[in-house]
């Protein structure tokens, strides 16, 4: 019922199905998106290293504390306007890889 899904060292597990009935009882439905692309912190993380910059340096220039920036590595959907920030400041384009995700799944 469960696919596994590596991610480097980050494992993530998603529906076979799209649709899934609760085991509560209640006949509810959830729907579960299946196995699409590793969370933007990490994605935004992997990036941060692979151009061997620092957490305090990405901290100064996004003119926050290193904590938050931590907690940036751990979301999975964050702020449109941060995202275009970071995306010019690490000069790569996240909104076209998550609209060629998006369009992957059309």
């Amino acid at each position: 019922m469960w696919d596994k899904c590596e991610a480097n060292s980050h494992v993530f597990y998603c529906a076979d199905t799209m649709i899934n009935q609760l085991t509560a009882g209640f006949g509810e439905y959830v729907r579960l998106v299946p196995c699409a692309m590793k969370p933007i912190g990490i994605l935004i993380k992997e990036e941060l290293e692979k151009q061997e910059r620092s957490i305090s340096w990405f901290a100064r220039k996004l003119s926050c504390d290193r904590s938050n920036v931590y907690r940036l590595f751990q979301k999975e959907s964050i702020d449109t306007n941060l995202l275009a920030r970071i995306s010019v400041l690490l000069g790569r384009d996240f909104f076209a890889e998550l609209s060629d995700n998006v369009k992957d799944k059309l």
